[in-house]
């Protein structure tokens, strides 16, 4: 009997793959180390211990050293302006309340995550030289996902930022239409949350782990309540009274300001 295949843990949005304590790079074509000069798919990049932004600025720098001089296009330079000015516009609104902040801060760093795979994908490109199919082939990547909508979404925002400085006159990703993910036509049964919640107190290291209960008690009210995590995590003890819980109505635009009681 052969054995069976176990998938690697890898970091979102990466060829960054986790084998035992360490991050690695996978490459399907070999690159050259900068550090030893050898050529080979498997990188390593750094101990687990040193973190998640550690390992992917050790990949870029891989990936850098491997670029030919002279082969990147205008869209990488375009590109990283139009998300400076996004970010730009998003920080005038920047909560003062500290979870708030930090929240805006998390959104921003995943910003700036998913255009890096995008500014890499389309590296060598000059903007107006990308056609519906460059567009398509890109985004096929993730058909039938959530990030197919969010790549589709920033890329025509882009394009329309771009016609608008008139660095072309069309929009190619207009011509692309992509598949909305599946929606879950069933709820969780009793014993798949039960499933779900018991495996929070166990951590990657198969032992409890002390923020178990308290993660266990966040997902309850999440399920009781029937609200996002960003309501639930946001929740004070101001908003905590005999008679229940007062949340603020945030989804709709036109109840923003109003509150709704869980008793």
């Amino acid at each position: 009997m052969s054995k069976p295949r176990q998938s690697h843990r890898s970091l979102t949005l990466s060829r960054i793959y986790i084998k035992g304590h360490r991050y690695y790079l996978f490459s399907a074509e070999p690159m050259i180390s900068p550090d030893d000069g050898k050529s080979k798919k498997w990188h390593s990049l750094c101990h687990i211990e040193k973190g998640e932004v550690e390992a992917r600025r050790l990949a870029q720098r891989i990936t850098d050293h491997n670029r030919v001089a002279g082969d990147e296009g205008n869209f990488p330079r375009n590109f990283r302006e139009y998300m400076s000015a996004v970010i730009s516009e998003r920080d005038k609104e920047r909560p003062k309340e500290t979870a708030r902040a930090k929240m805006h801060d998390i959104v921003n760093r995943q910003l700036i995550s998913s255009s890096a795979v995008i500014e890499d994908a389309f590296f060598e490109f000059d903007v107006d030289q990308i056609l519906p199919v460059d567009v398509a082939k890109f985004v096929d990547q993730w058909e039938g996902r959530r990030m197919a909508q969010v790549y589709h979404s920033r890329l025509s925002d882009f394009f329309r930022w771009a016609c608008r400085r008139g660095m072309r006159s069309d929009n190619p990703v207009r011509e692309v239409s992509i598949k909305k993910p599946k929606r879950r036509m069933r709820y969780l049964t009793d014993d798949e949350y039960q499933a779900i919640r018991k495996c929070l107190l166990i951590g990657k290291d198969g032992r409890k782990n002390r923020s178990g209960i308290m993660v266990q008690c966040y997902i309850d009210l999440c399920y009781l309540m029937y609200q996002r995590t960003t309501e639930i995590r946001l929740l004070k003890w101001a908003d905590v009274t005999e008679k229940g819980f007062s949340l603020p109505l945030q989804r709709l635009s036109e109840a923003v300001g109003q509150r709704f009681l869980f008793q």
